[in-house]
């Protein structure tokens, strides 16, 4: 059965866009700075997120969304789209997520004719447009308490010409004061009469996730579109990892227990031990300098953890941690330099990872890219 939004709902009863005016002038919720900043603290405890200078990092954040749009940047894997959904709850705010493509065009973020199945075109939105047009809807709707606005998770925001592709909204993104708004709808080509024009409420926000690692893969963002966003960085954690370690054998406790319906018992002390010694090595700036994230360090032990199906007495170690970090860990490596991967390979070898040692000896005899 199709689900009918109440955006759509208002659409077809009024055939236009025009009661998307109405709601631009209604900002975000005023509450205090502290509140919103502890929610997300919260929340980011909760998920077991490690952030290196977590309180800074928060309150960068969160004034950033108050202000207007967000980019995080940084490696894979330092939990940037958990973050961006954080922020969301934490303003209440539902968020509707898409992933950018090197083949997006205006027709992905604003919209266009689509084909039918009779070969006539109808128009439809694209990913901002009909975020924003739902947003307005949920601004109808909203009171006092509850979800306040809709907002737009884009990731990987660099894989697409983002320029080209969004460049229709630059007017748009300038600014989320009301009295600007309202004088720059977005301009819906593809429709008609009351249709040609969708304003944007001053609750709607953008979020981005930028990896500026795989330089390779992305694209460059002009200075005009730069302007629109706030650009935080995700930074992942040098120094110790023993906590972060900890917490992500906890989050993967959690999704084990939430998918398997069991709990996980037993000792992974010699594993903990050495995944944050390797952890700190590969990291560290003054050596090797691989910017790992947490998530790779989650899914190391997502695949420690399926060791122990149907046995809790199934105790792993450094034989399964081998395994794991050279099915999933080294492969991530393929396009560092080949001193970097010499590097990378002494390491593991050092601490006894043969097999994940020798994942990295075969990148070194097939790649030689420059990191």
């Amino acid at each position: 059965m199709t689900m009918i939004t109440p955006a759509a709902a208002a659409l077809a009863a009024t055939g236009s866009y025009a009661w998307t005016r109405g709601e631009v002038g209604k900002p975000l919720r005023p509450e205090p700075f502290a509140d919103i900043v502890n929610r997300v603290k919260a929340a980011i405890a909760t998920r077991h997120l490690e952030i290196p200078d977590v309180d800074r990092f928060v309150n960068r954040v969160v004034s950033a969304l108050l202000a207007g749009h967000l980019i995080l940047q940084g490696p894979p894997g330092t939990g940037k789209t958990t973050i961006a959904k954080v922020l969301a709850e934490a303003f209440f705010a539902d968020l509707q997520v898409t992933t950018a493509t090197s083949e997006w065009s205006t027709y992905d973020v604003v919209g266009g004719l689509q084909p039918t199945l009779a070969g006539a075109f109808q128009p439809k939105l694209g990913a901002a447009s009909q975020a924003a047009l739902d947003c307005a809807d949920t601004v109808r709707t909203s009171g006092a308490s509850g979800t306040q606005a809709i907002w737009l998770l884009i990731d990987e925001f660099n894989r697409a010409d983002i320029d080209k592709a969004i460049g229709p909204l630059y007017t748009v993104l300038s600014s989320t004061a009301a009295s600007e708004l309202e004088d720059a709808p977005i301009e819906l080509w593809f429709e008609r009469g009351d249709r040609r024009k969708l304003w944007v409420p001053a609750r709607f926000r953008i979020i981005g996730t930028m990896n500026d690692v795989d330089t390779s893969f992305v694209n460059a963002l002009s200075q005009g579109l730069t302007r629109r966003f706030q650009f935080i960085p995700v930074p992942v954690a040098t120094g110790s990892a023993v906590a972060e370690v900890a917490a992500t054998l906890q989050q993967a406790s959690d999704r084990w227990t939430s998918e398997r319906g069991s709990t996980i018992s037993g000792t992974y002390a010699a594993i903990s031990t050495a995944l944050a010694g390797i952890l700190e090595k590969l990291r560290d700036p003054d050596g090797i300098g691989w910017p790992l994230g947490s998530a790779q360090a989650l899914d190391v032990w997502r695949a420690v953890l399926i060791r122990t199906e149907g046995d809790a007495a199934n105790l792993v170690g450094l034989e399964q941690l081998d395994e794991a970090v050279a099915d999933i860990v080294a492969p991530q490596a393929a396009r560092l330099s080949l001193p970097t991967l010499q590097k990378i390979r002494e390491t593991l070898d050092d601490a006894g990872l043969n097999l994940a040692g020798q994942a990295i000896a075969h990148l070194e005899n097939t790649s030689a890219t420059q990191f």
